[in-house]
């Protein structure tokens, strides 16, 4: 399926726009962009023209301390909002394991690379989550098997630790 962003080139620069976000639930109409800095980093360094100019000038560069920034933010909502019981509630350690992949060693990994990265890099014990995250991933429908719910209702506490991994990171490693 198709899915994600469909902006006008001036919107990647902070302008308004008409633009779409087409998701697996629903579509929505966007007049300015609301992709993240992590995206947007992420589309300026590895996206692919296919056809046409590129317009990756568009996309502005981030610092150092904007990226501290954006991962300590993110680290605050795991702990606020990553209380499990959600199919999508893996996407908080998925993306935790992505982001601390690229800080210690620049990689920009998509989720599932973030898993099997996690699964070796990482020490904490909410590591040990990581495949489990990705076989939802590949096979959402097994949600509904009673050790997937189980296992999903008792996420938070490792939500919380990836959180705290995350901060410590930022706190000791420079990228």
């Amino acid at each position: 399926m198709l899915e994600g962003a469909f902006l006008t080139i001036n919107m990647l620069s902070g302008e308004k726009g008409s633009g779409l976000w087409w998701g697996t639930k629903r579509e929505s109409d966007w007049t300015e962009n609301q992709l993240d800095l992590f995206t947007m980093h992420t589309i300026k360094e590895q996206s692919i023209l296919l056809y046409g100019e590129s317009h990756l000038d568009n996309i502005p560069s981030y610092s150092k301390e904007e990226f501290i920034s954006f991962f300590k933010e993110y680290a605050k909502c795991m702990r606020k909002f990553g209380k499990g019981n959600s199919l999508h509630s893996v996407d908080w350690l998925l993306l935790a394991s992505k982001f601390i992949a690229w800080w210690q060693e620049g990689v920009i990994l998509s989720k599932s690379q973030a898993a099997d990265w996690g699964h070796l890099h990482l020490s904490s014990g909410w590591k040990d989550n990581l495949k489990r995250c990705k076989e939802l991933r590949k096979d959402p429908s097994m949600v509904t098997r009673l050790e997937y719910s189980e296992w999903l209702s008792n996420l938070e506490p490792a939500i919380i630790e990836a959180s705290h991994d995350l901060d410590r990171v930022l706190e000791t490693t420079i990228h």
